[in-house]
């Protein structure tokens, strides 16, 4: 899954957004902000309740952040000291973000489970099938060409 914010949390009153963008600037915001409180609660490794469905980009998240899975987050910041404030907060995010650890385990299935052998086993029985009929289907076009 991937994930870009592309200006990071928006300032307002900088974009000078109006109506529909505006709700739009609001509610990346808002999921920014839900966004760093659940990476603040994982950085900490004692919360008892992370805050996921708080928004939909955490709860579209939540796997890749606390889960089972491997996770980069890459954060870019601006050299120009217009955007000062803004680089100052993406670092202290980027520097909590790389606090947290998610174990990730590989999924693997033993070949000797009876769901494995059976499948197995259909797979076979399947490809038999098809070789038959791939045999029956070039004898009747040959019948035909005749």
């Amino acid at each position: 899954f991937f994930f870009q914010a592309e200006d990071g949390i928006r300032d307002v009153e900088r974009s000078r957004g109006l109506g529909d963008v505006y709700k739009r600037q609001g509610y990346i915001n808002k999921s920014l902000f839900v966004l760093a409180n659940v990476i603040n609660r994982l950085a900490e490794g004692k919360a008892k309740f992370i805050p996921y469905r708080d928004s939909k980009l955490t709860r579209l998240l939540s796997v890749s952040l606390g889960g089972n899975s491997l996770t980069a987050i890459i954060c870019t910041i601006s050299p120009a000291i217009i955007n000062f404030h803004q680089t100052l907060s993406t670092l202290r995010f980027a520097n909590r973000a790389k606090i947290v650890e998610n174990f990730p385990n590989l999924n693997e299935s033993d070949p000797e489970t009876p769901s494995v052998i059976q499948l197995t086993g259909e797979l076979a029985r399947l490809n038999d099938e098809l070789l038959e009929n791939t045999q029956e289907i070039m004898k009747l076009e040959q019948k035909k060409q005749e």
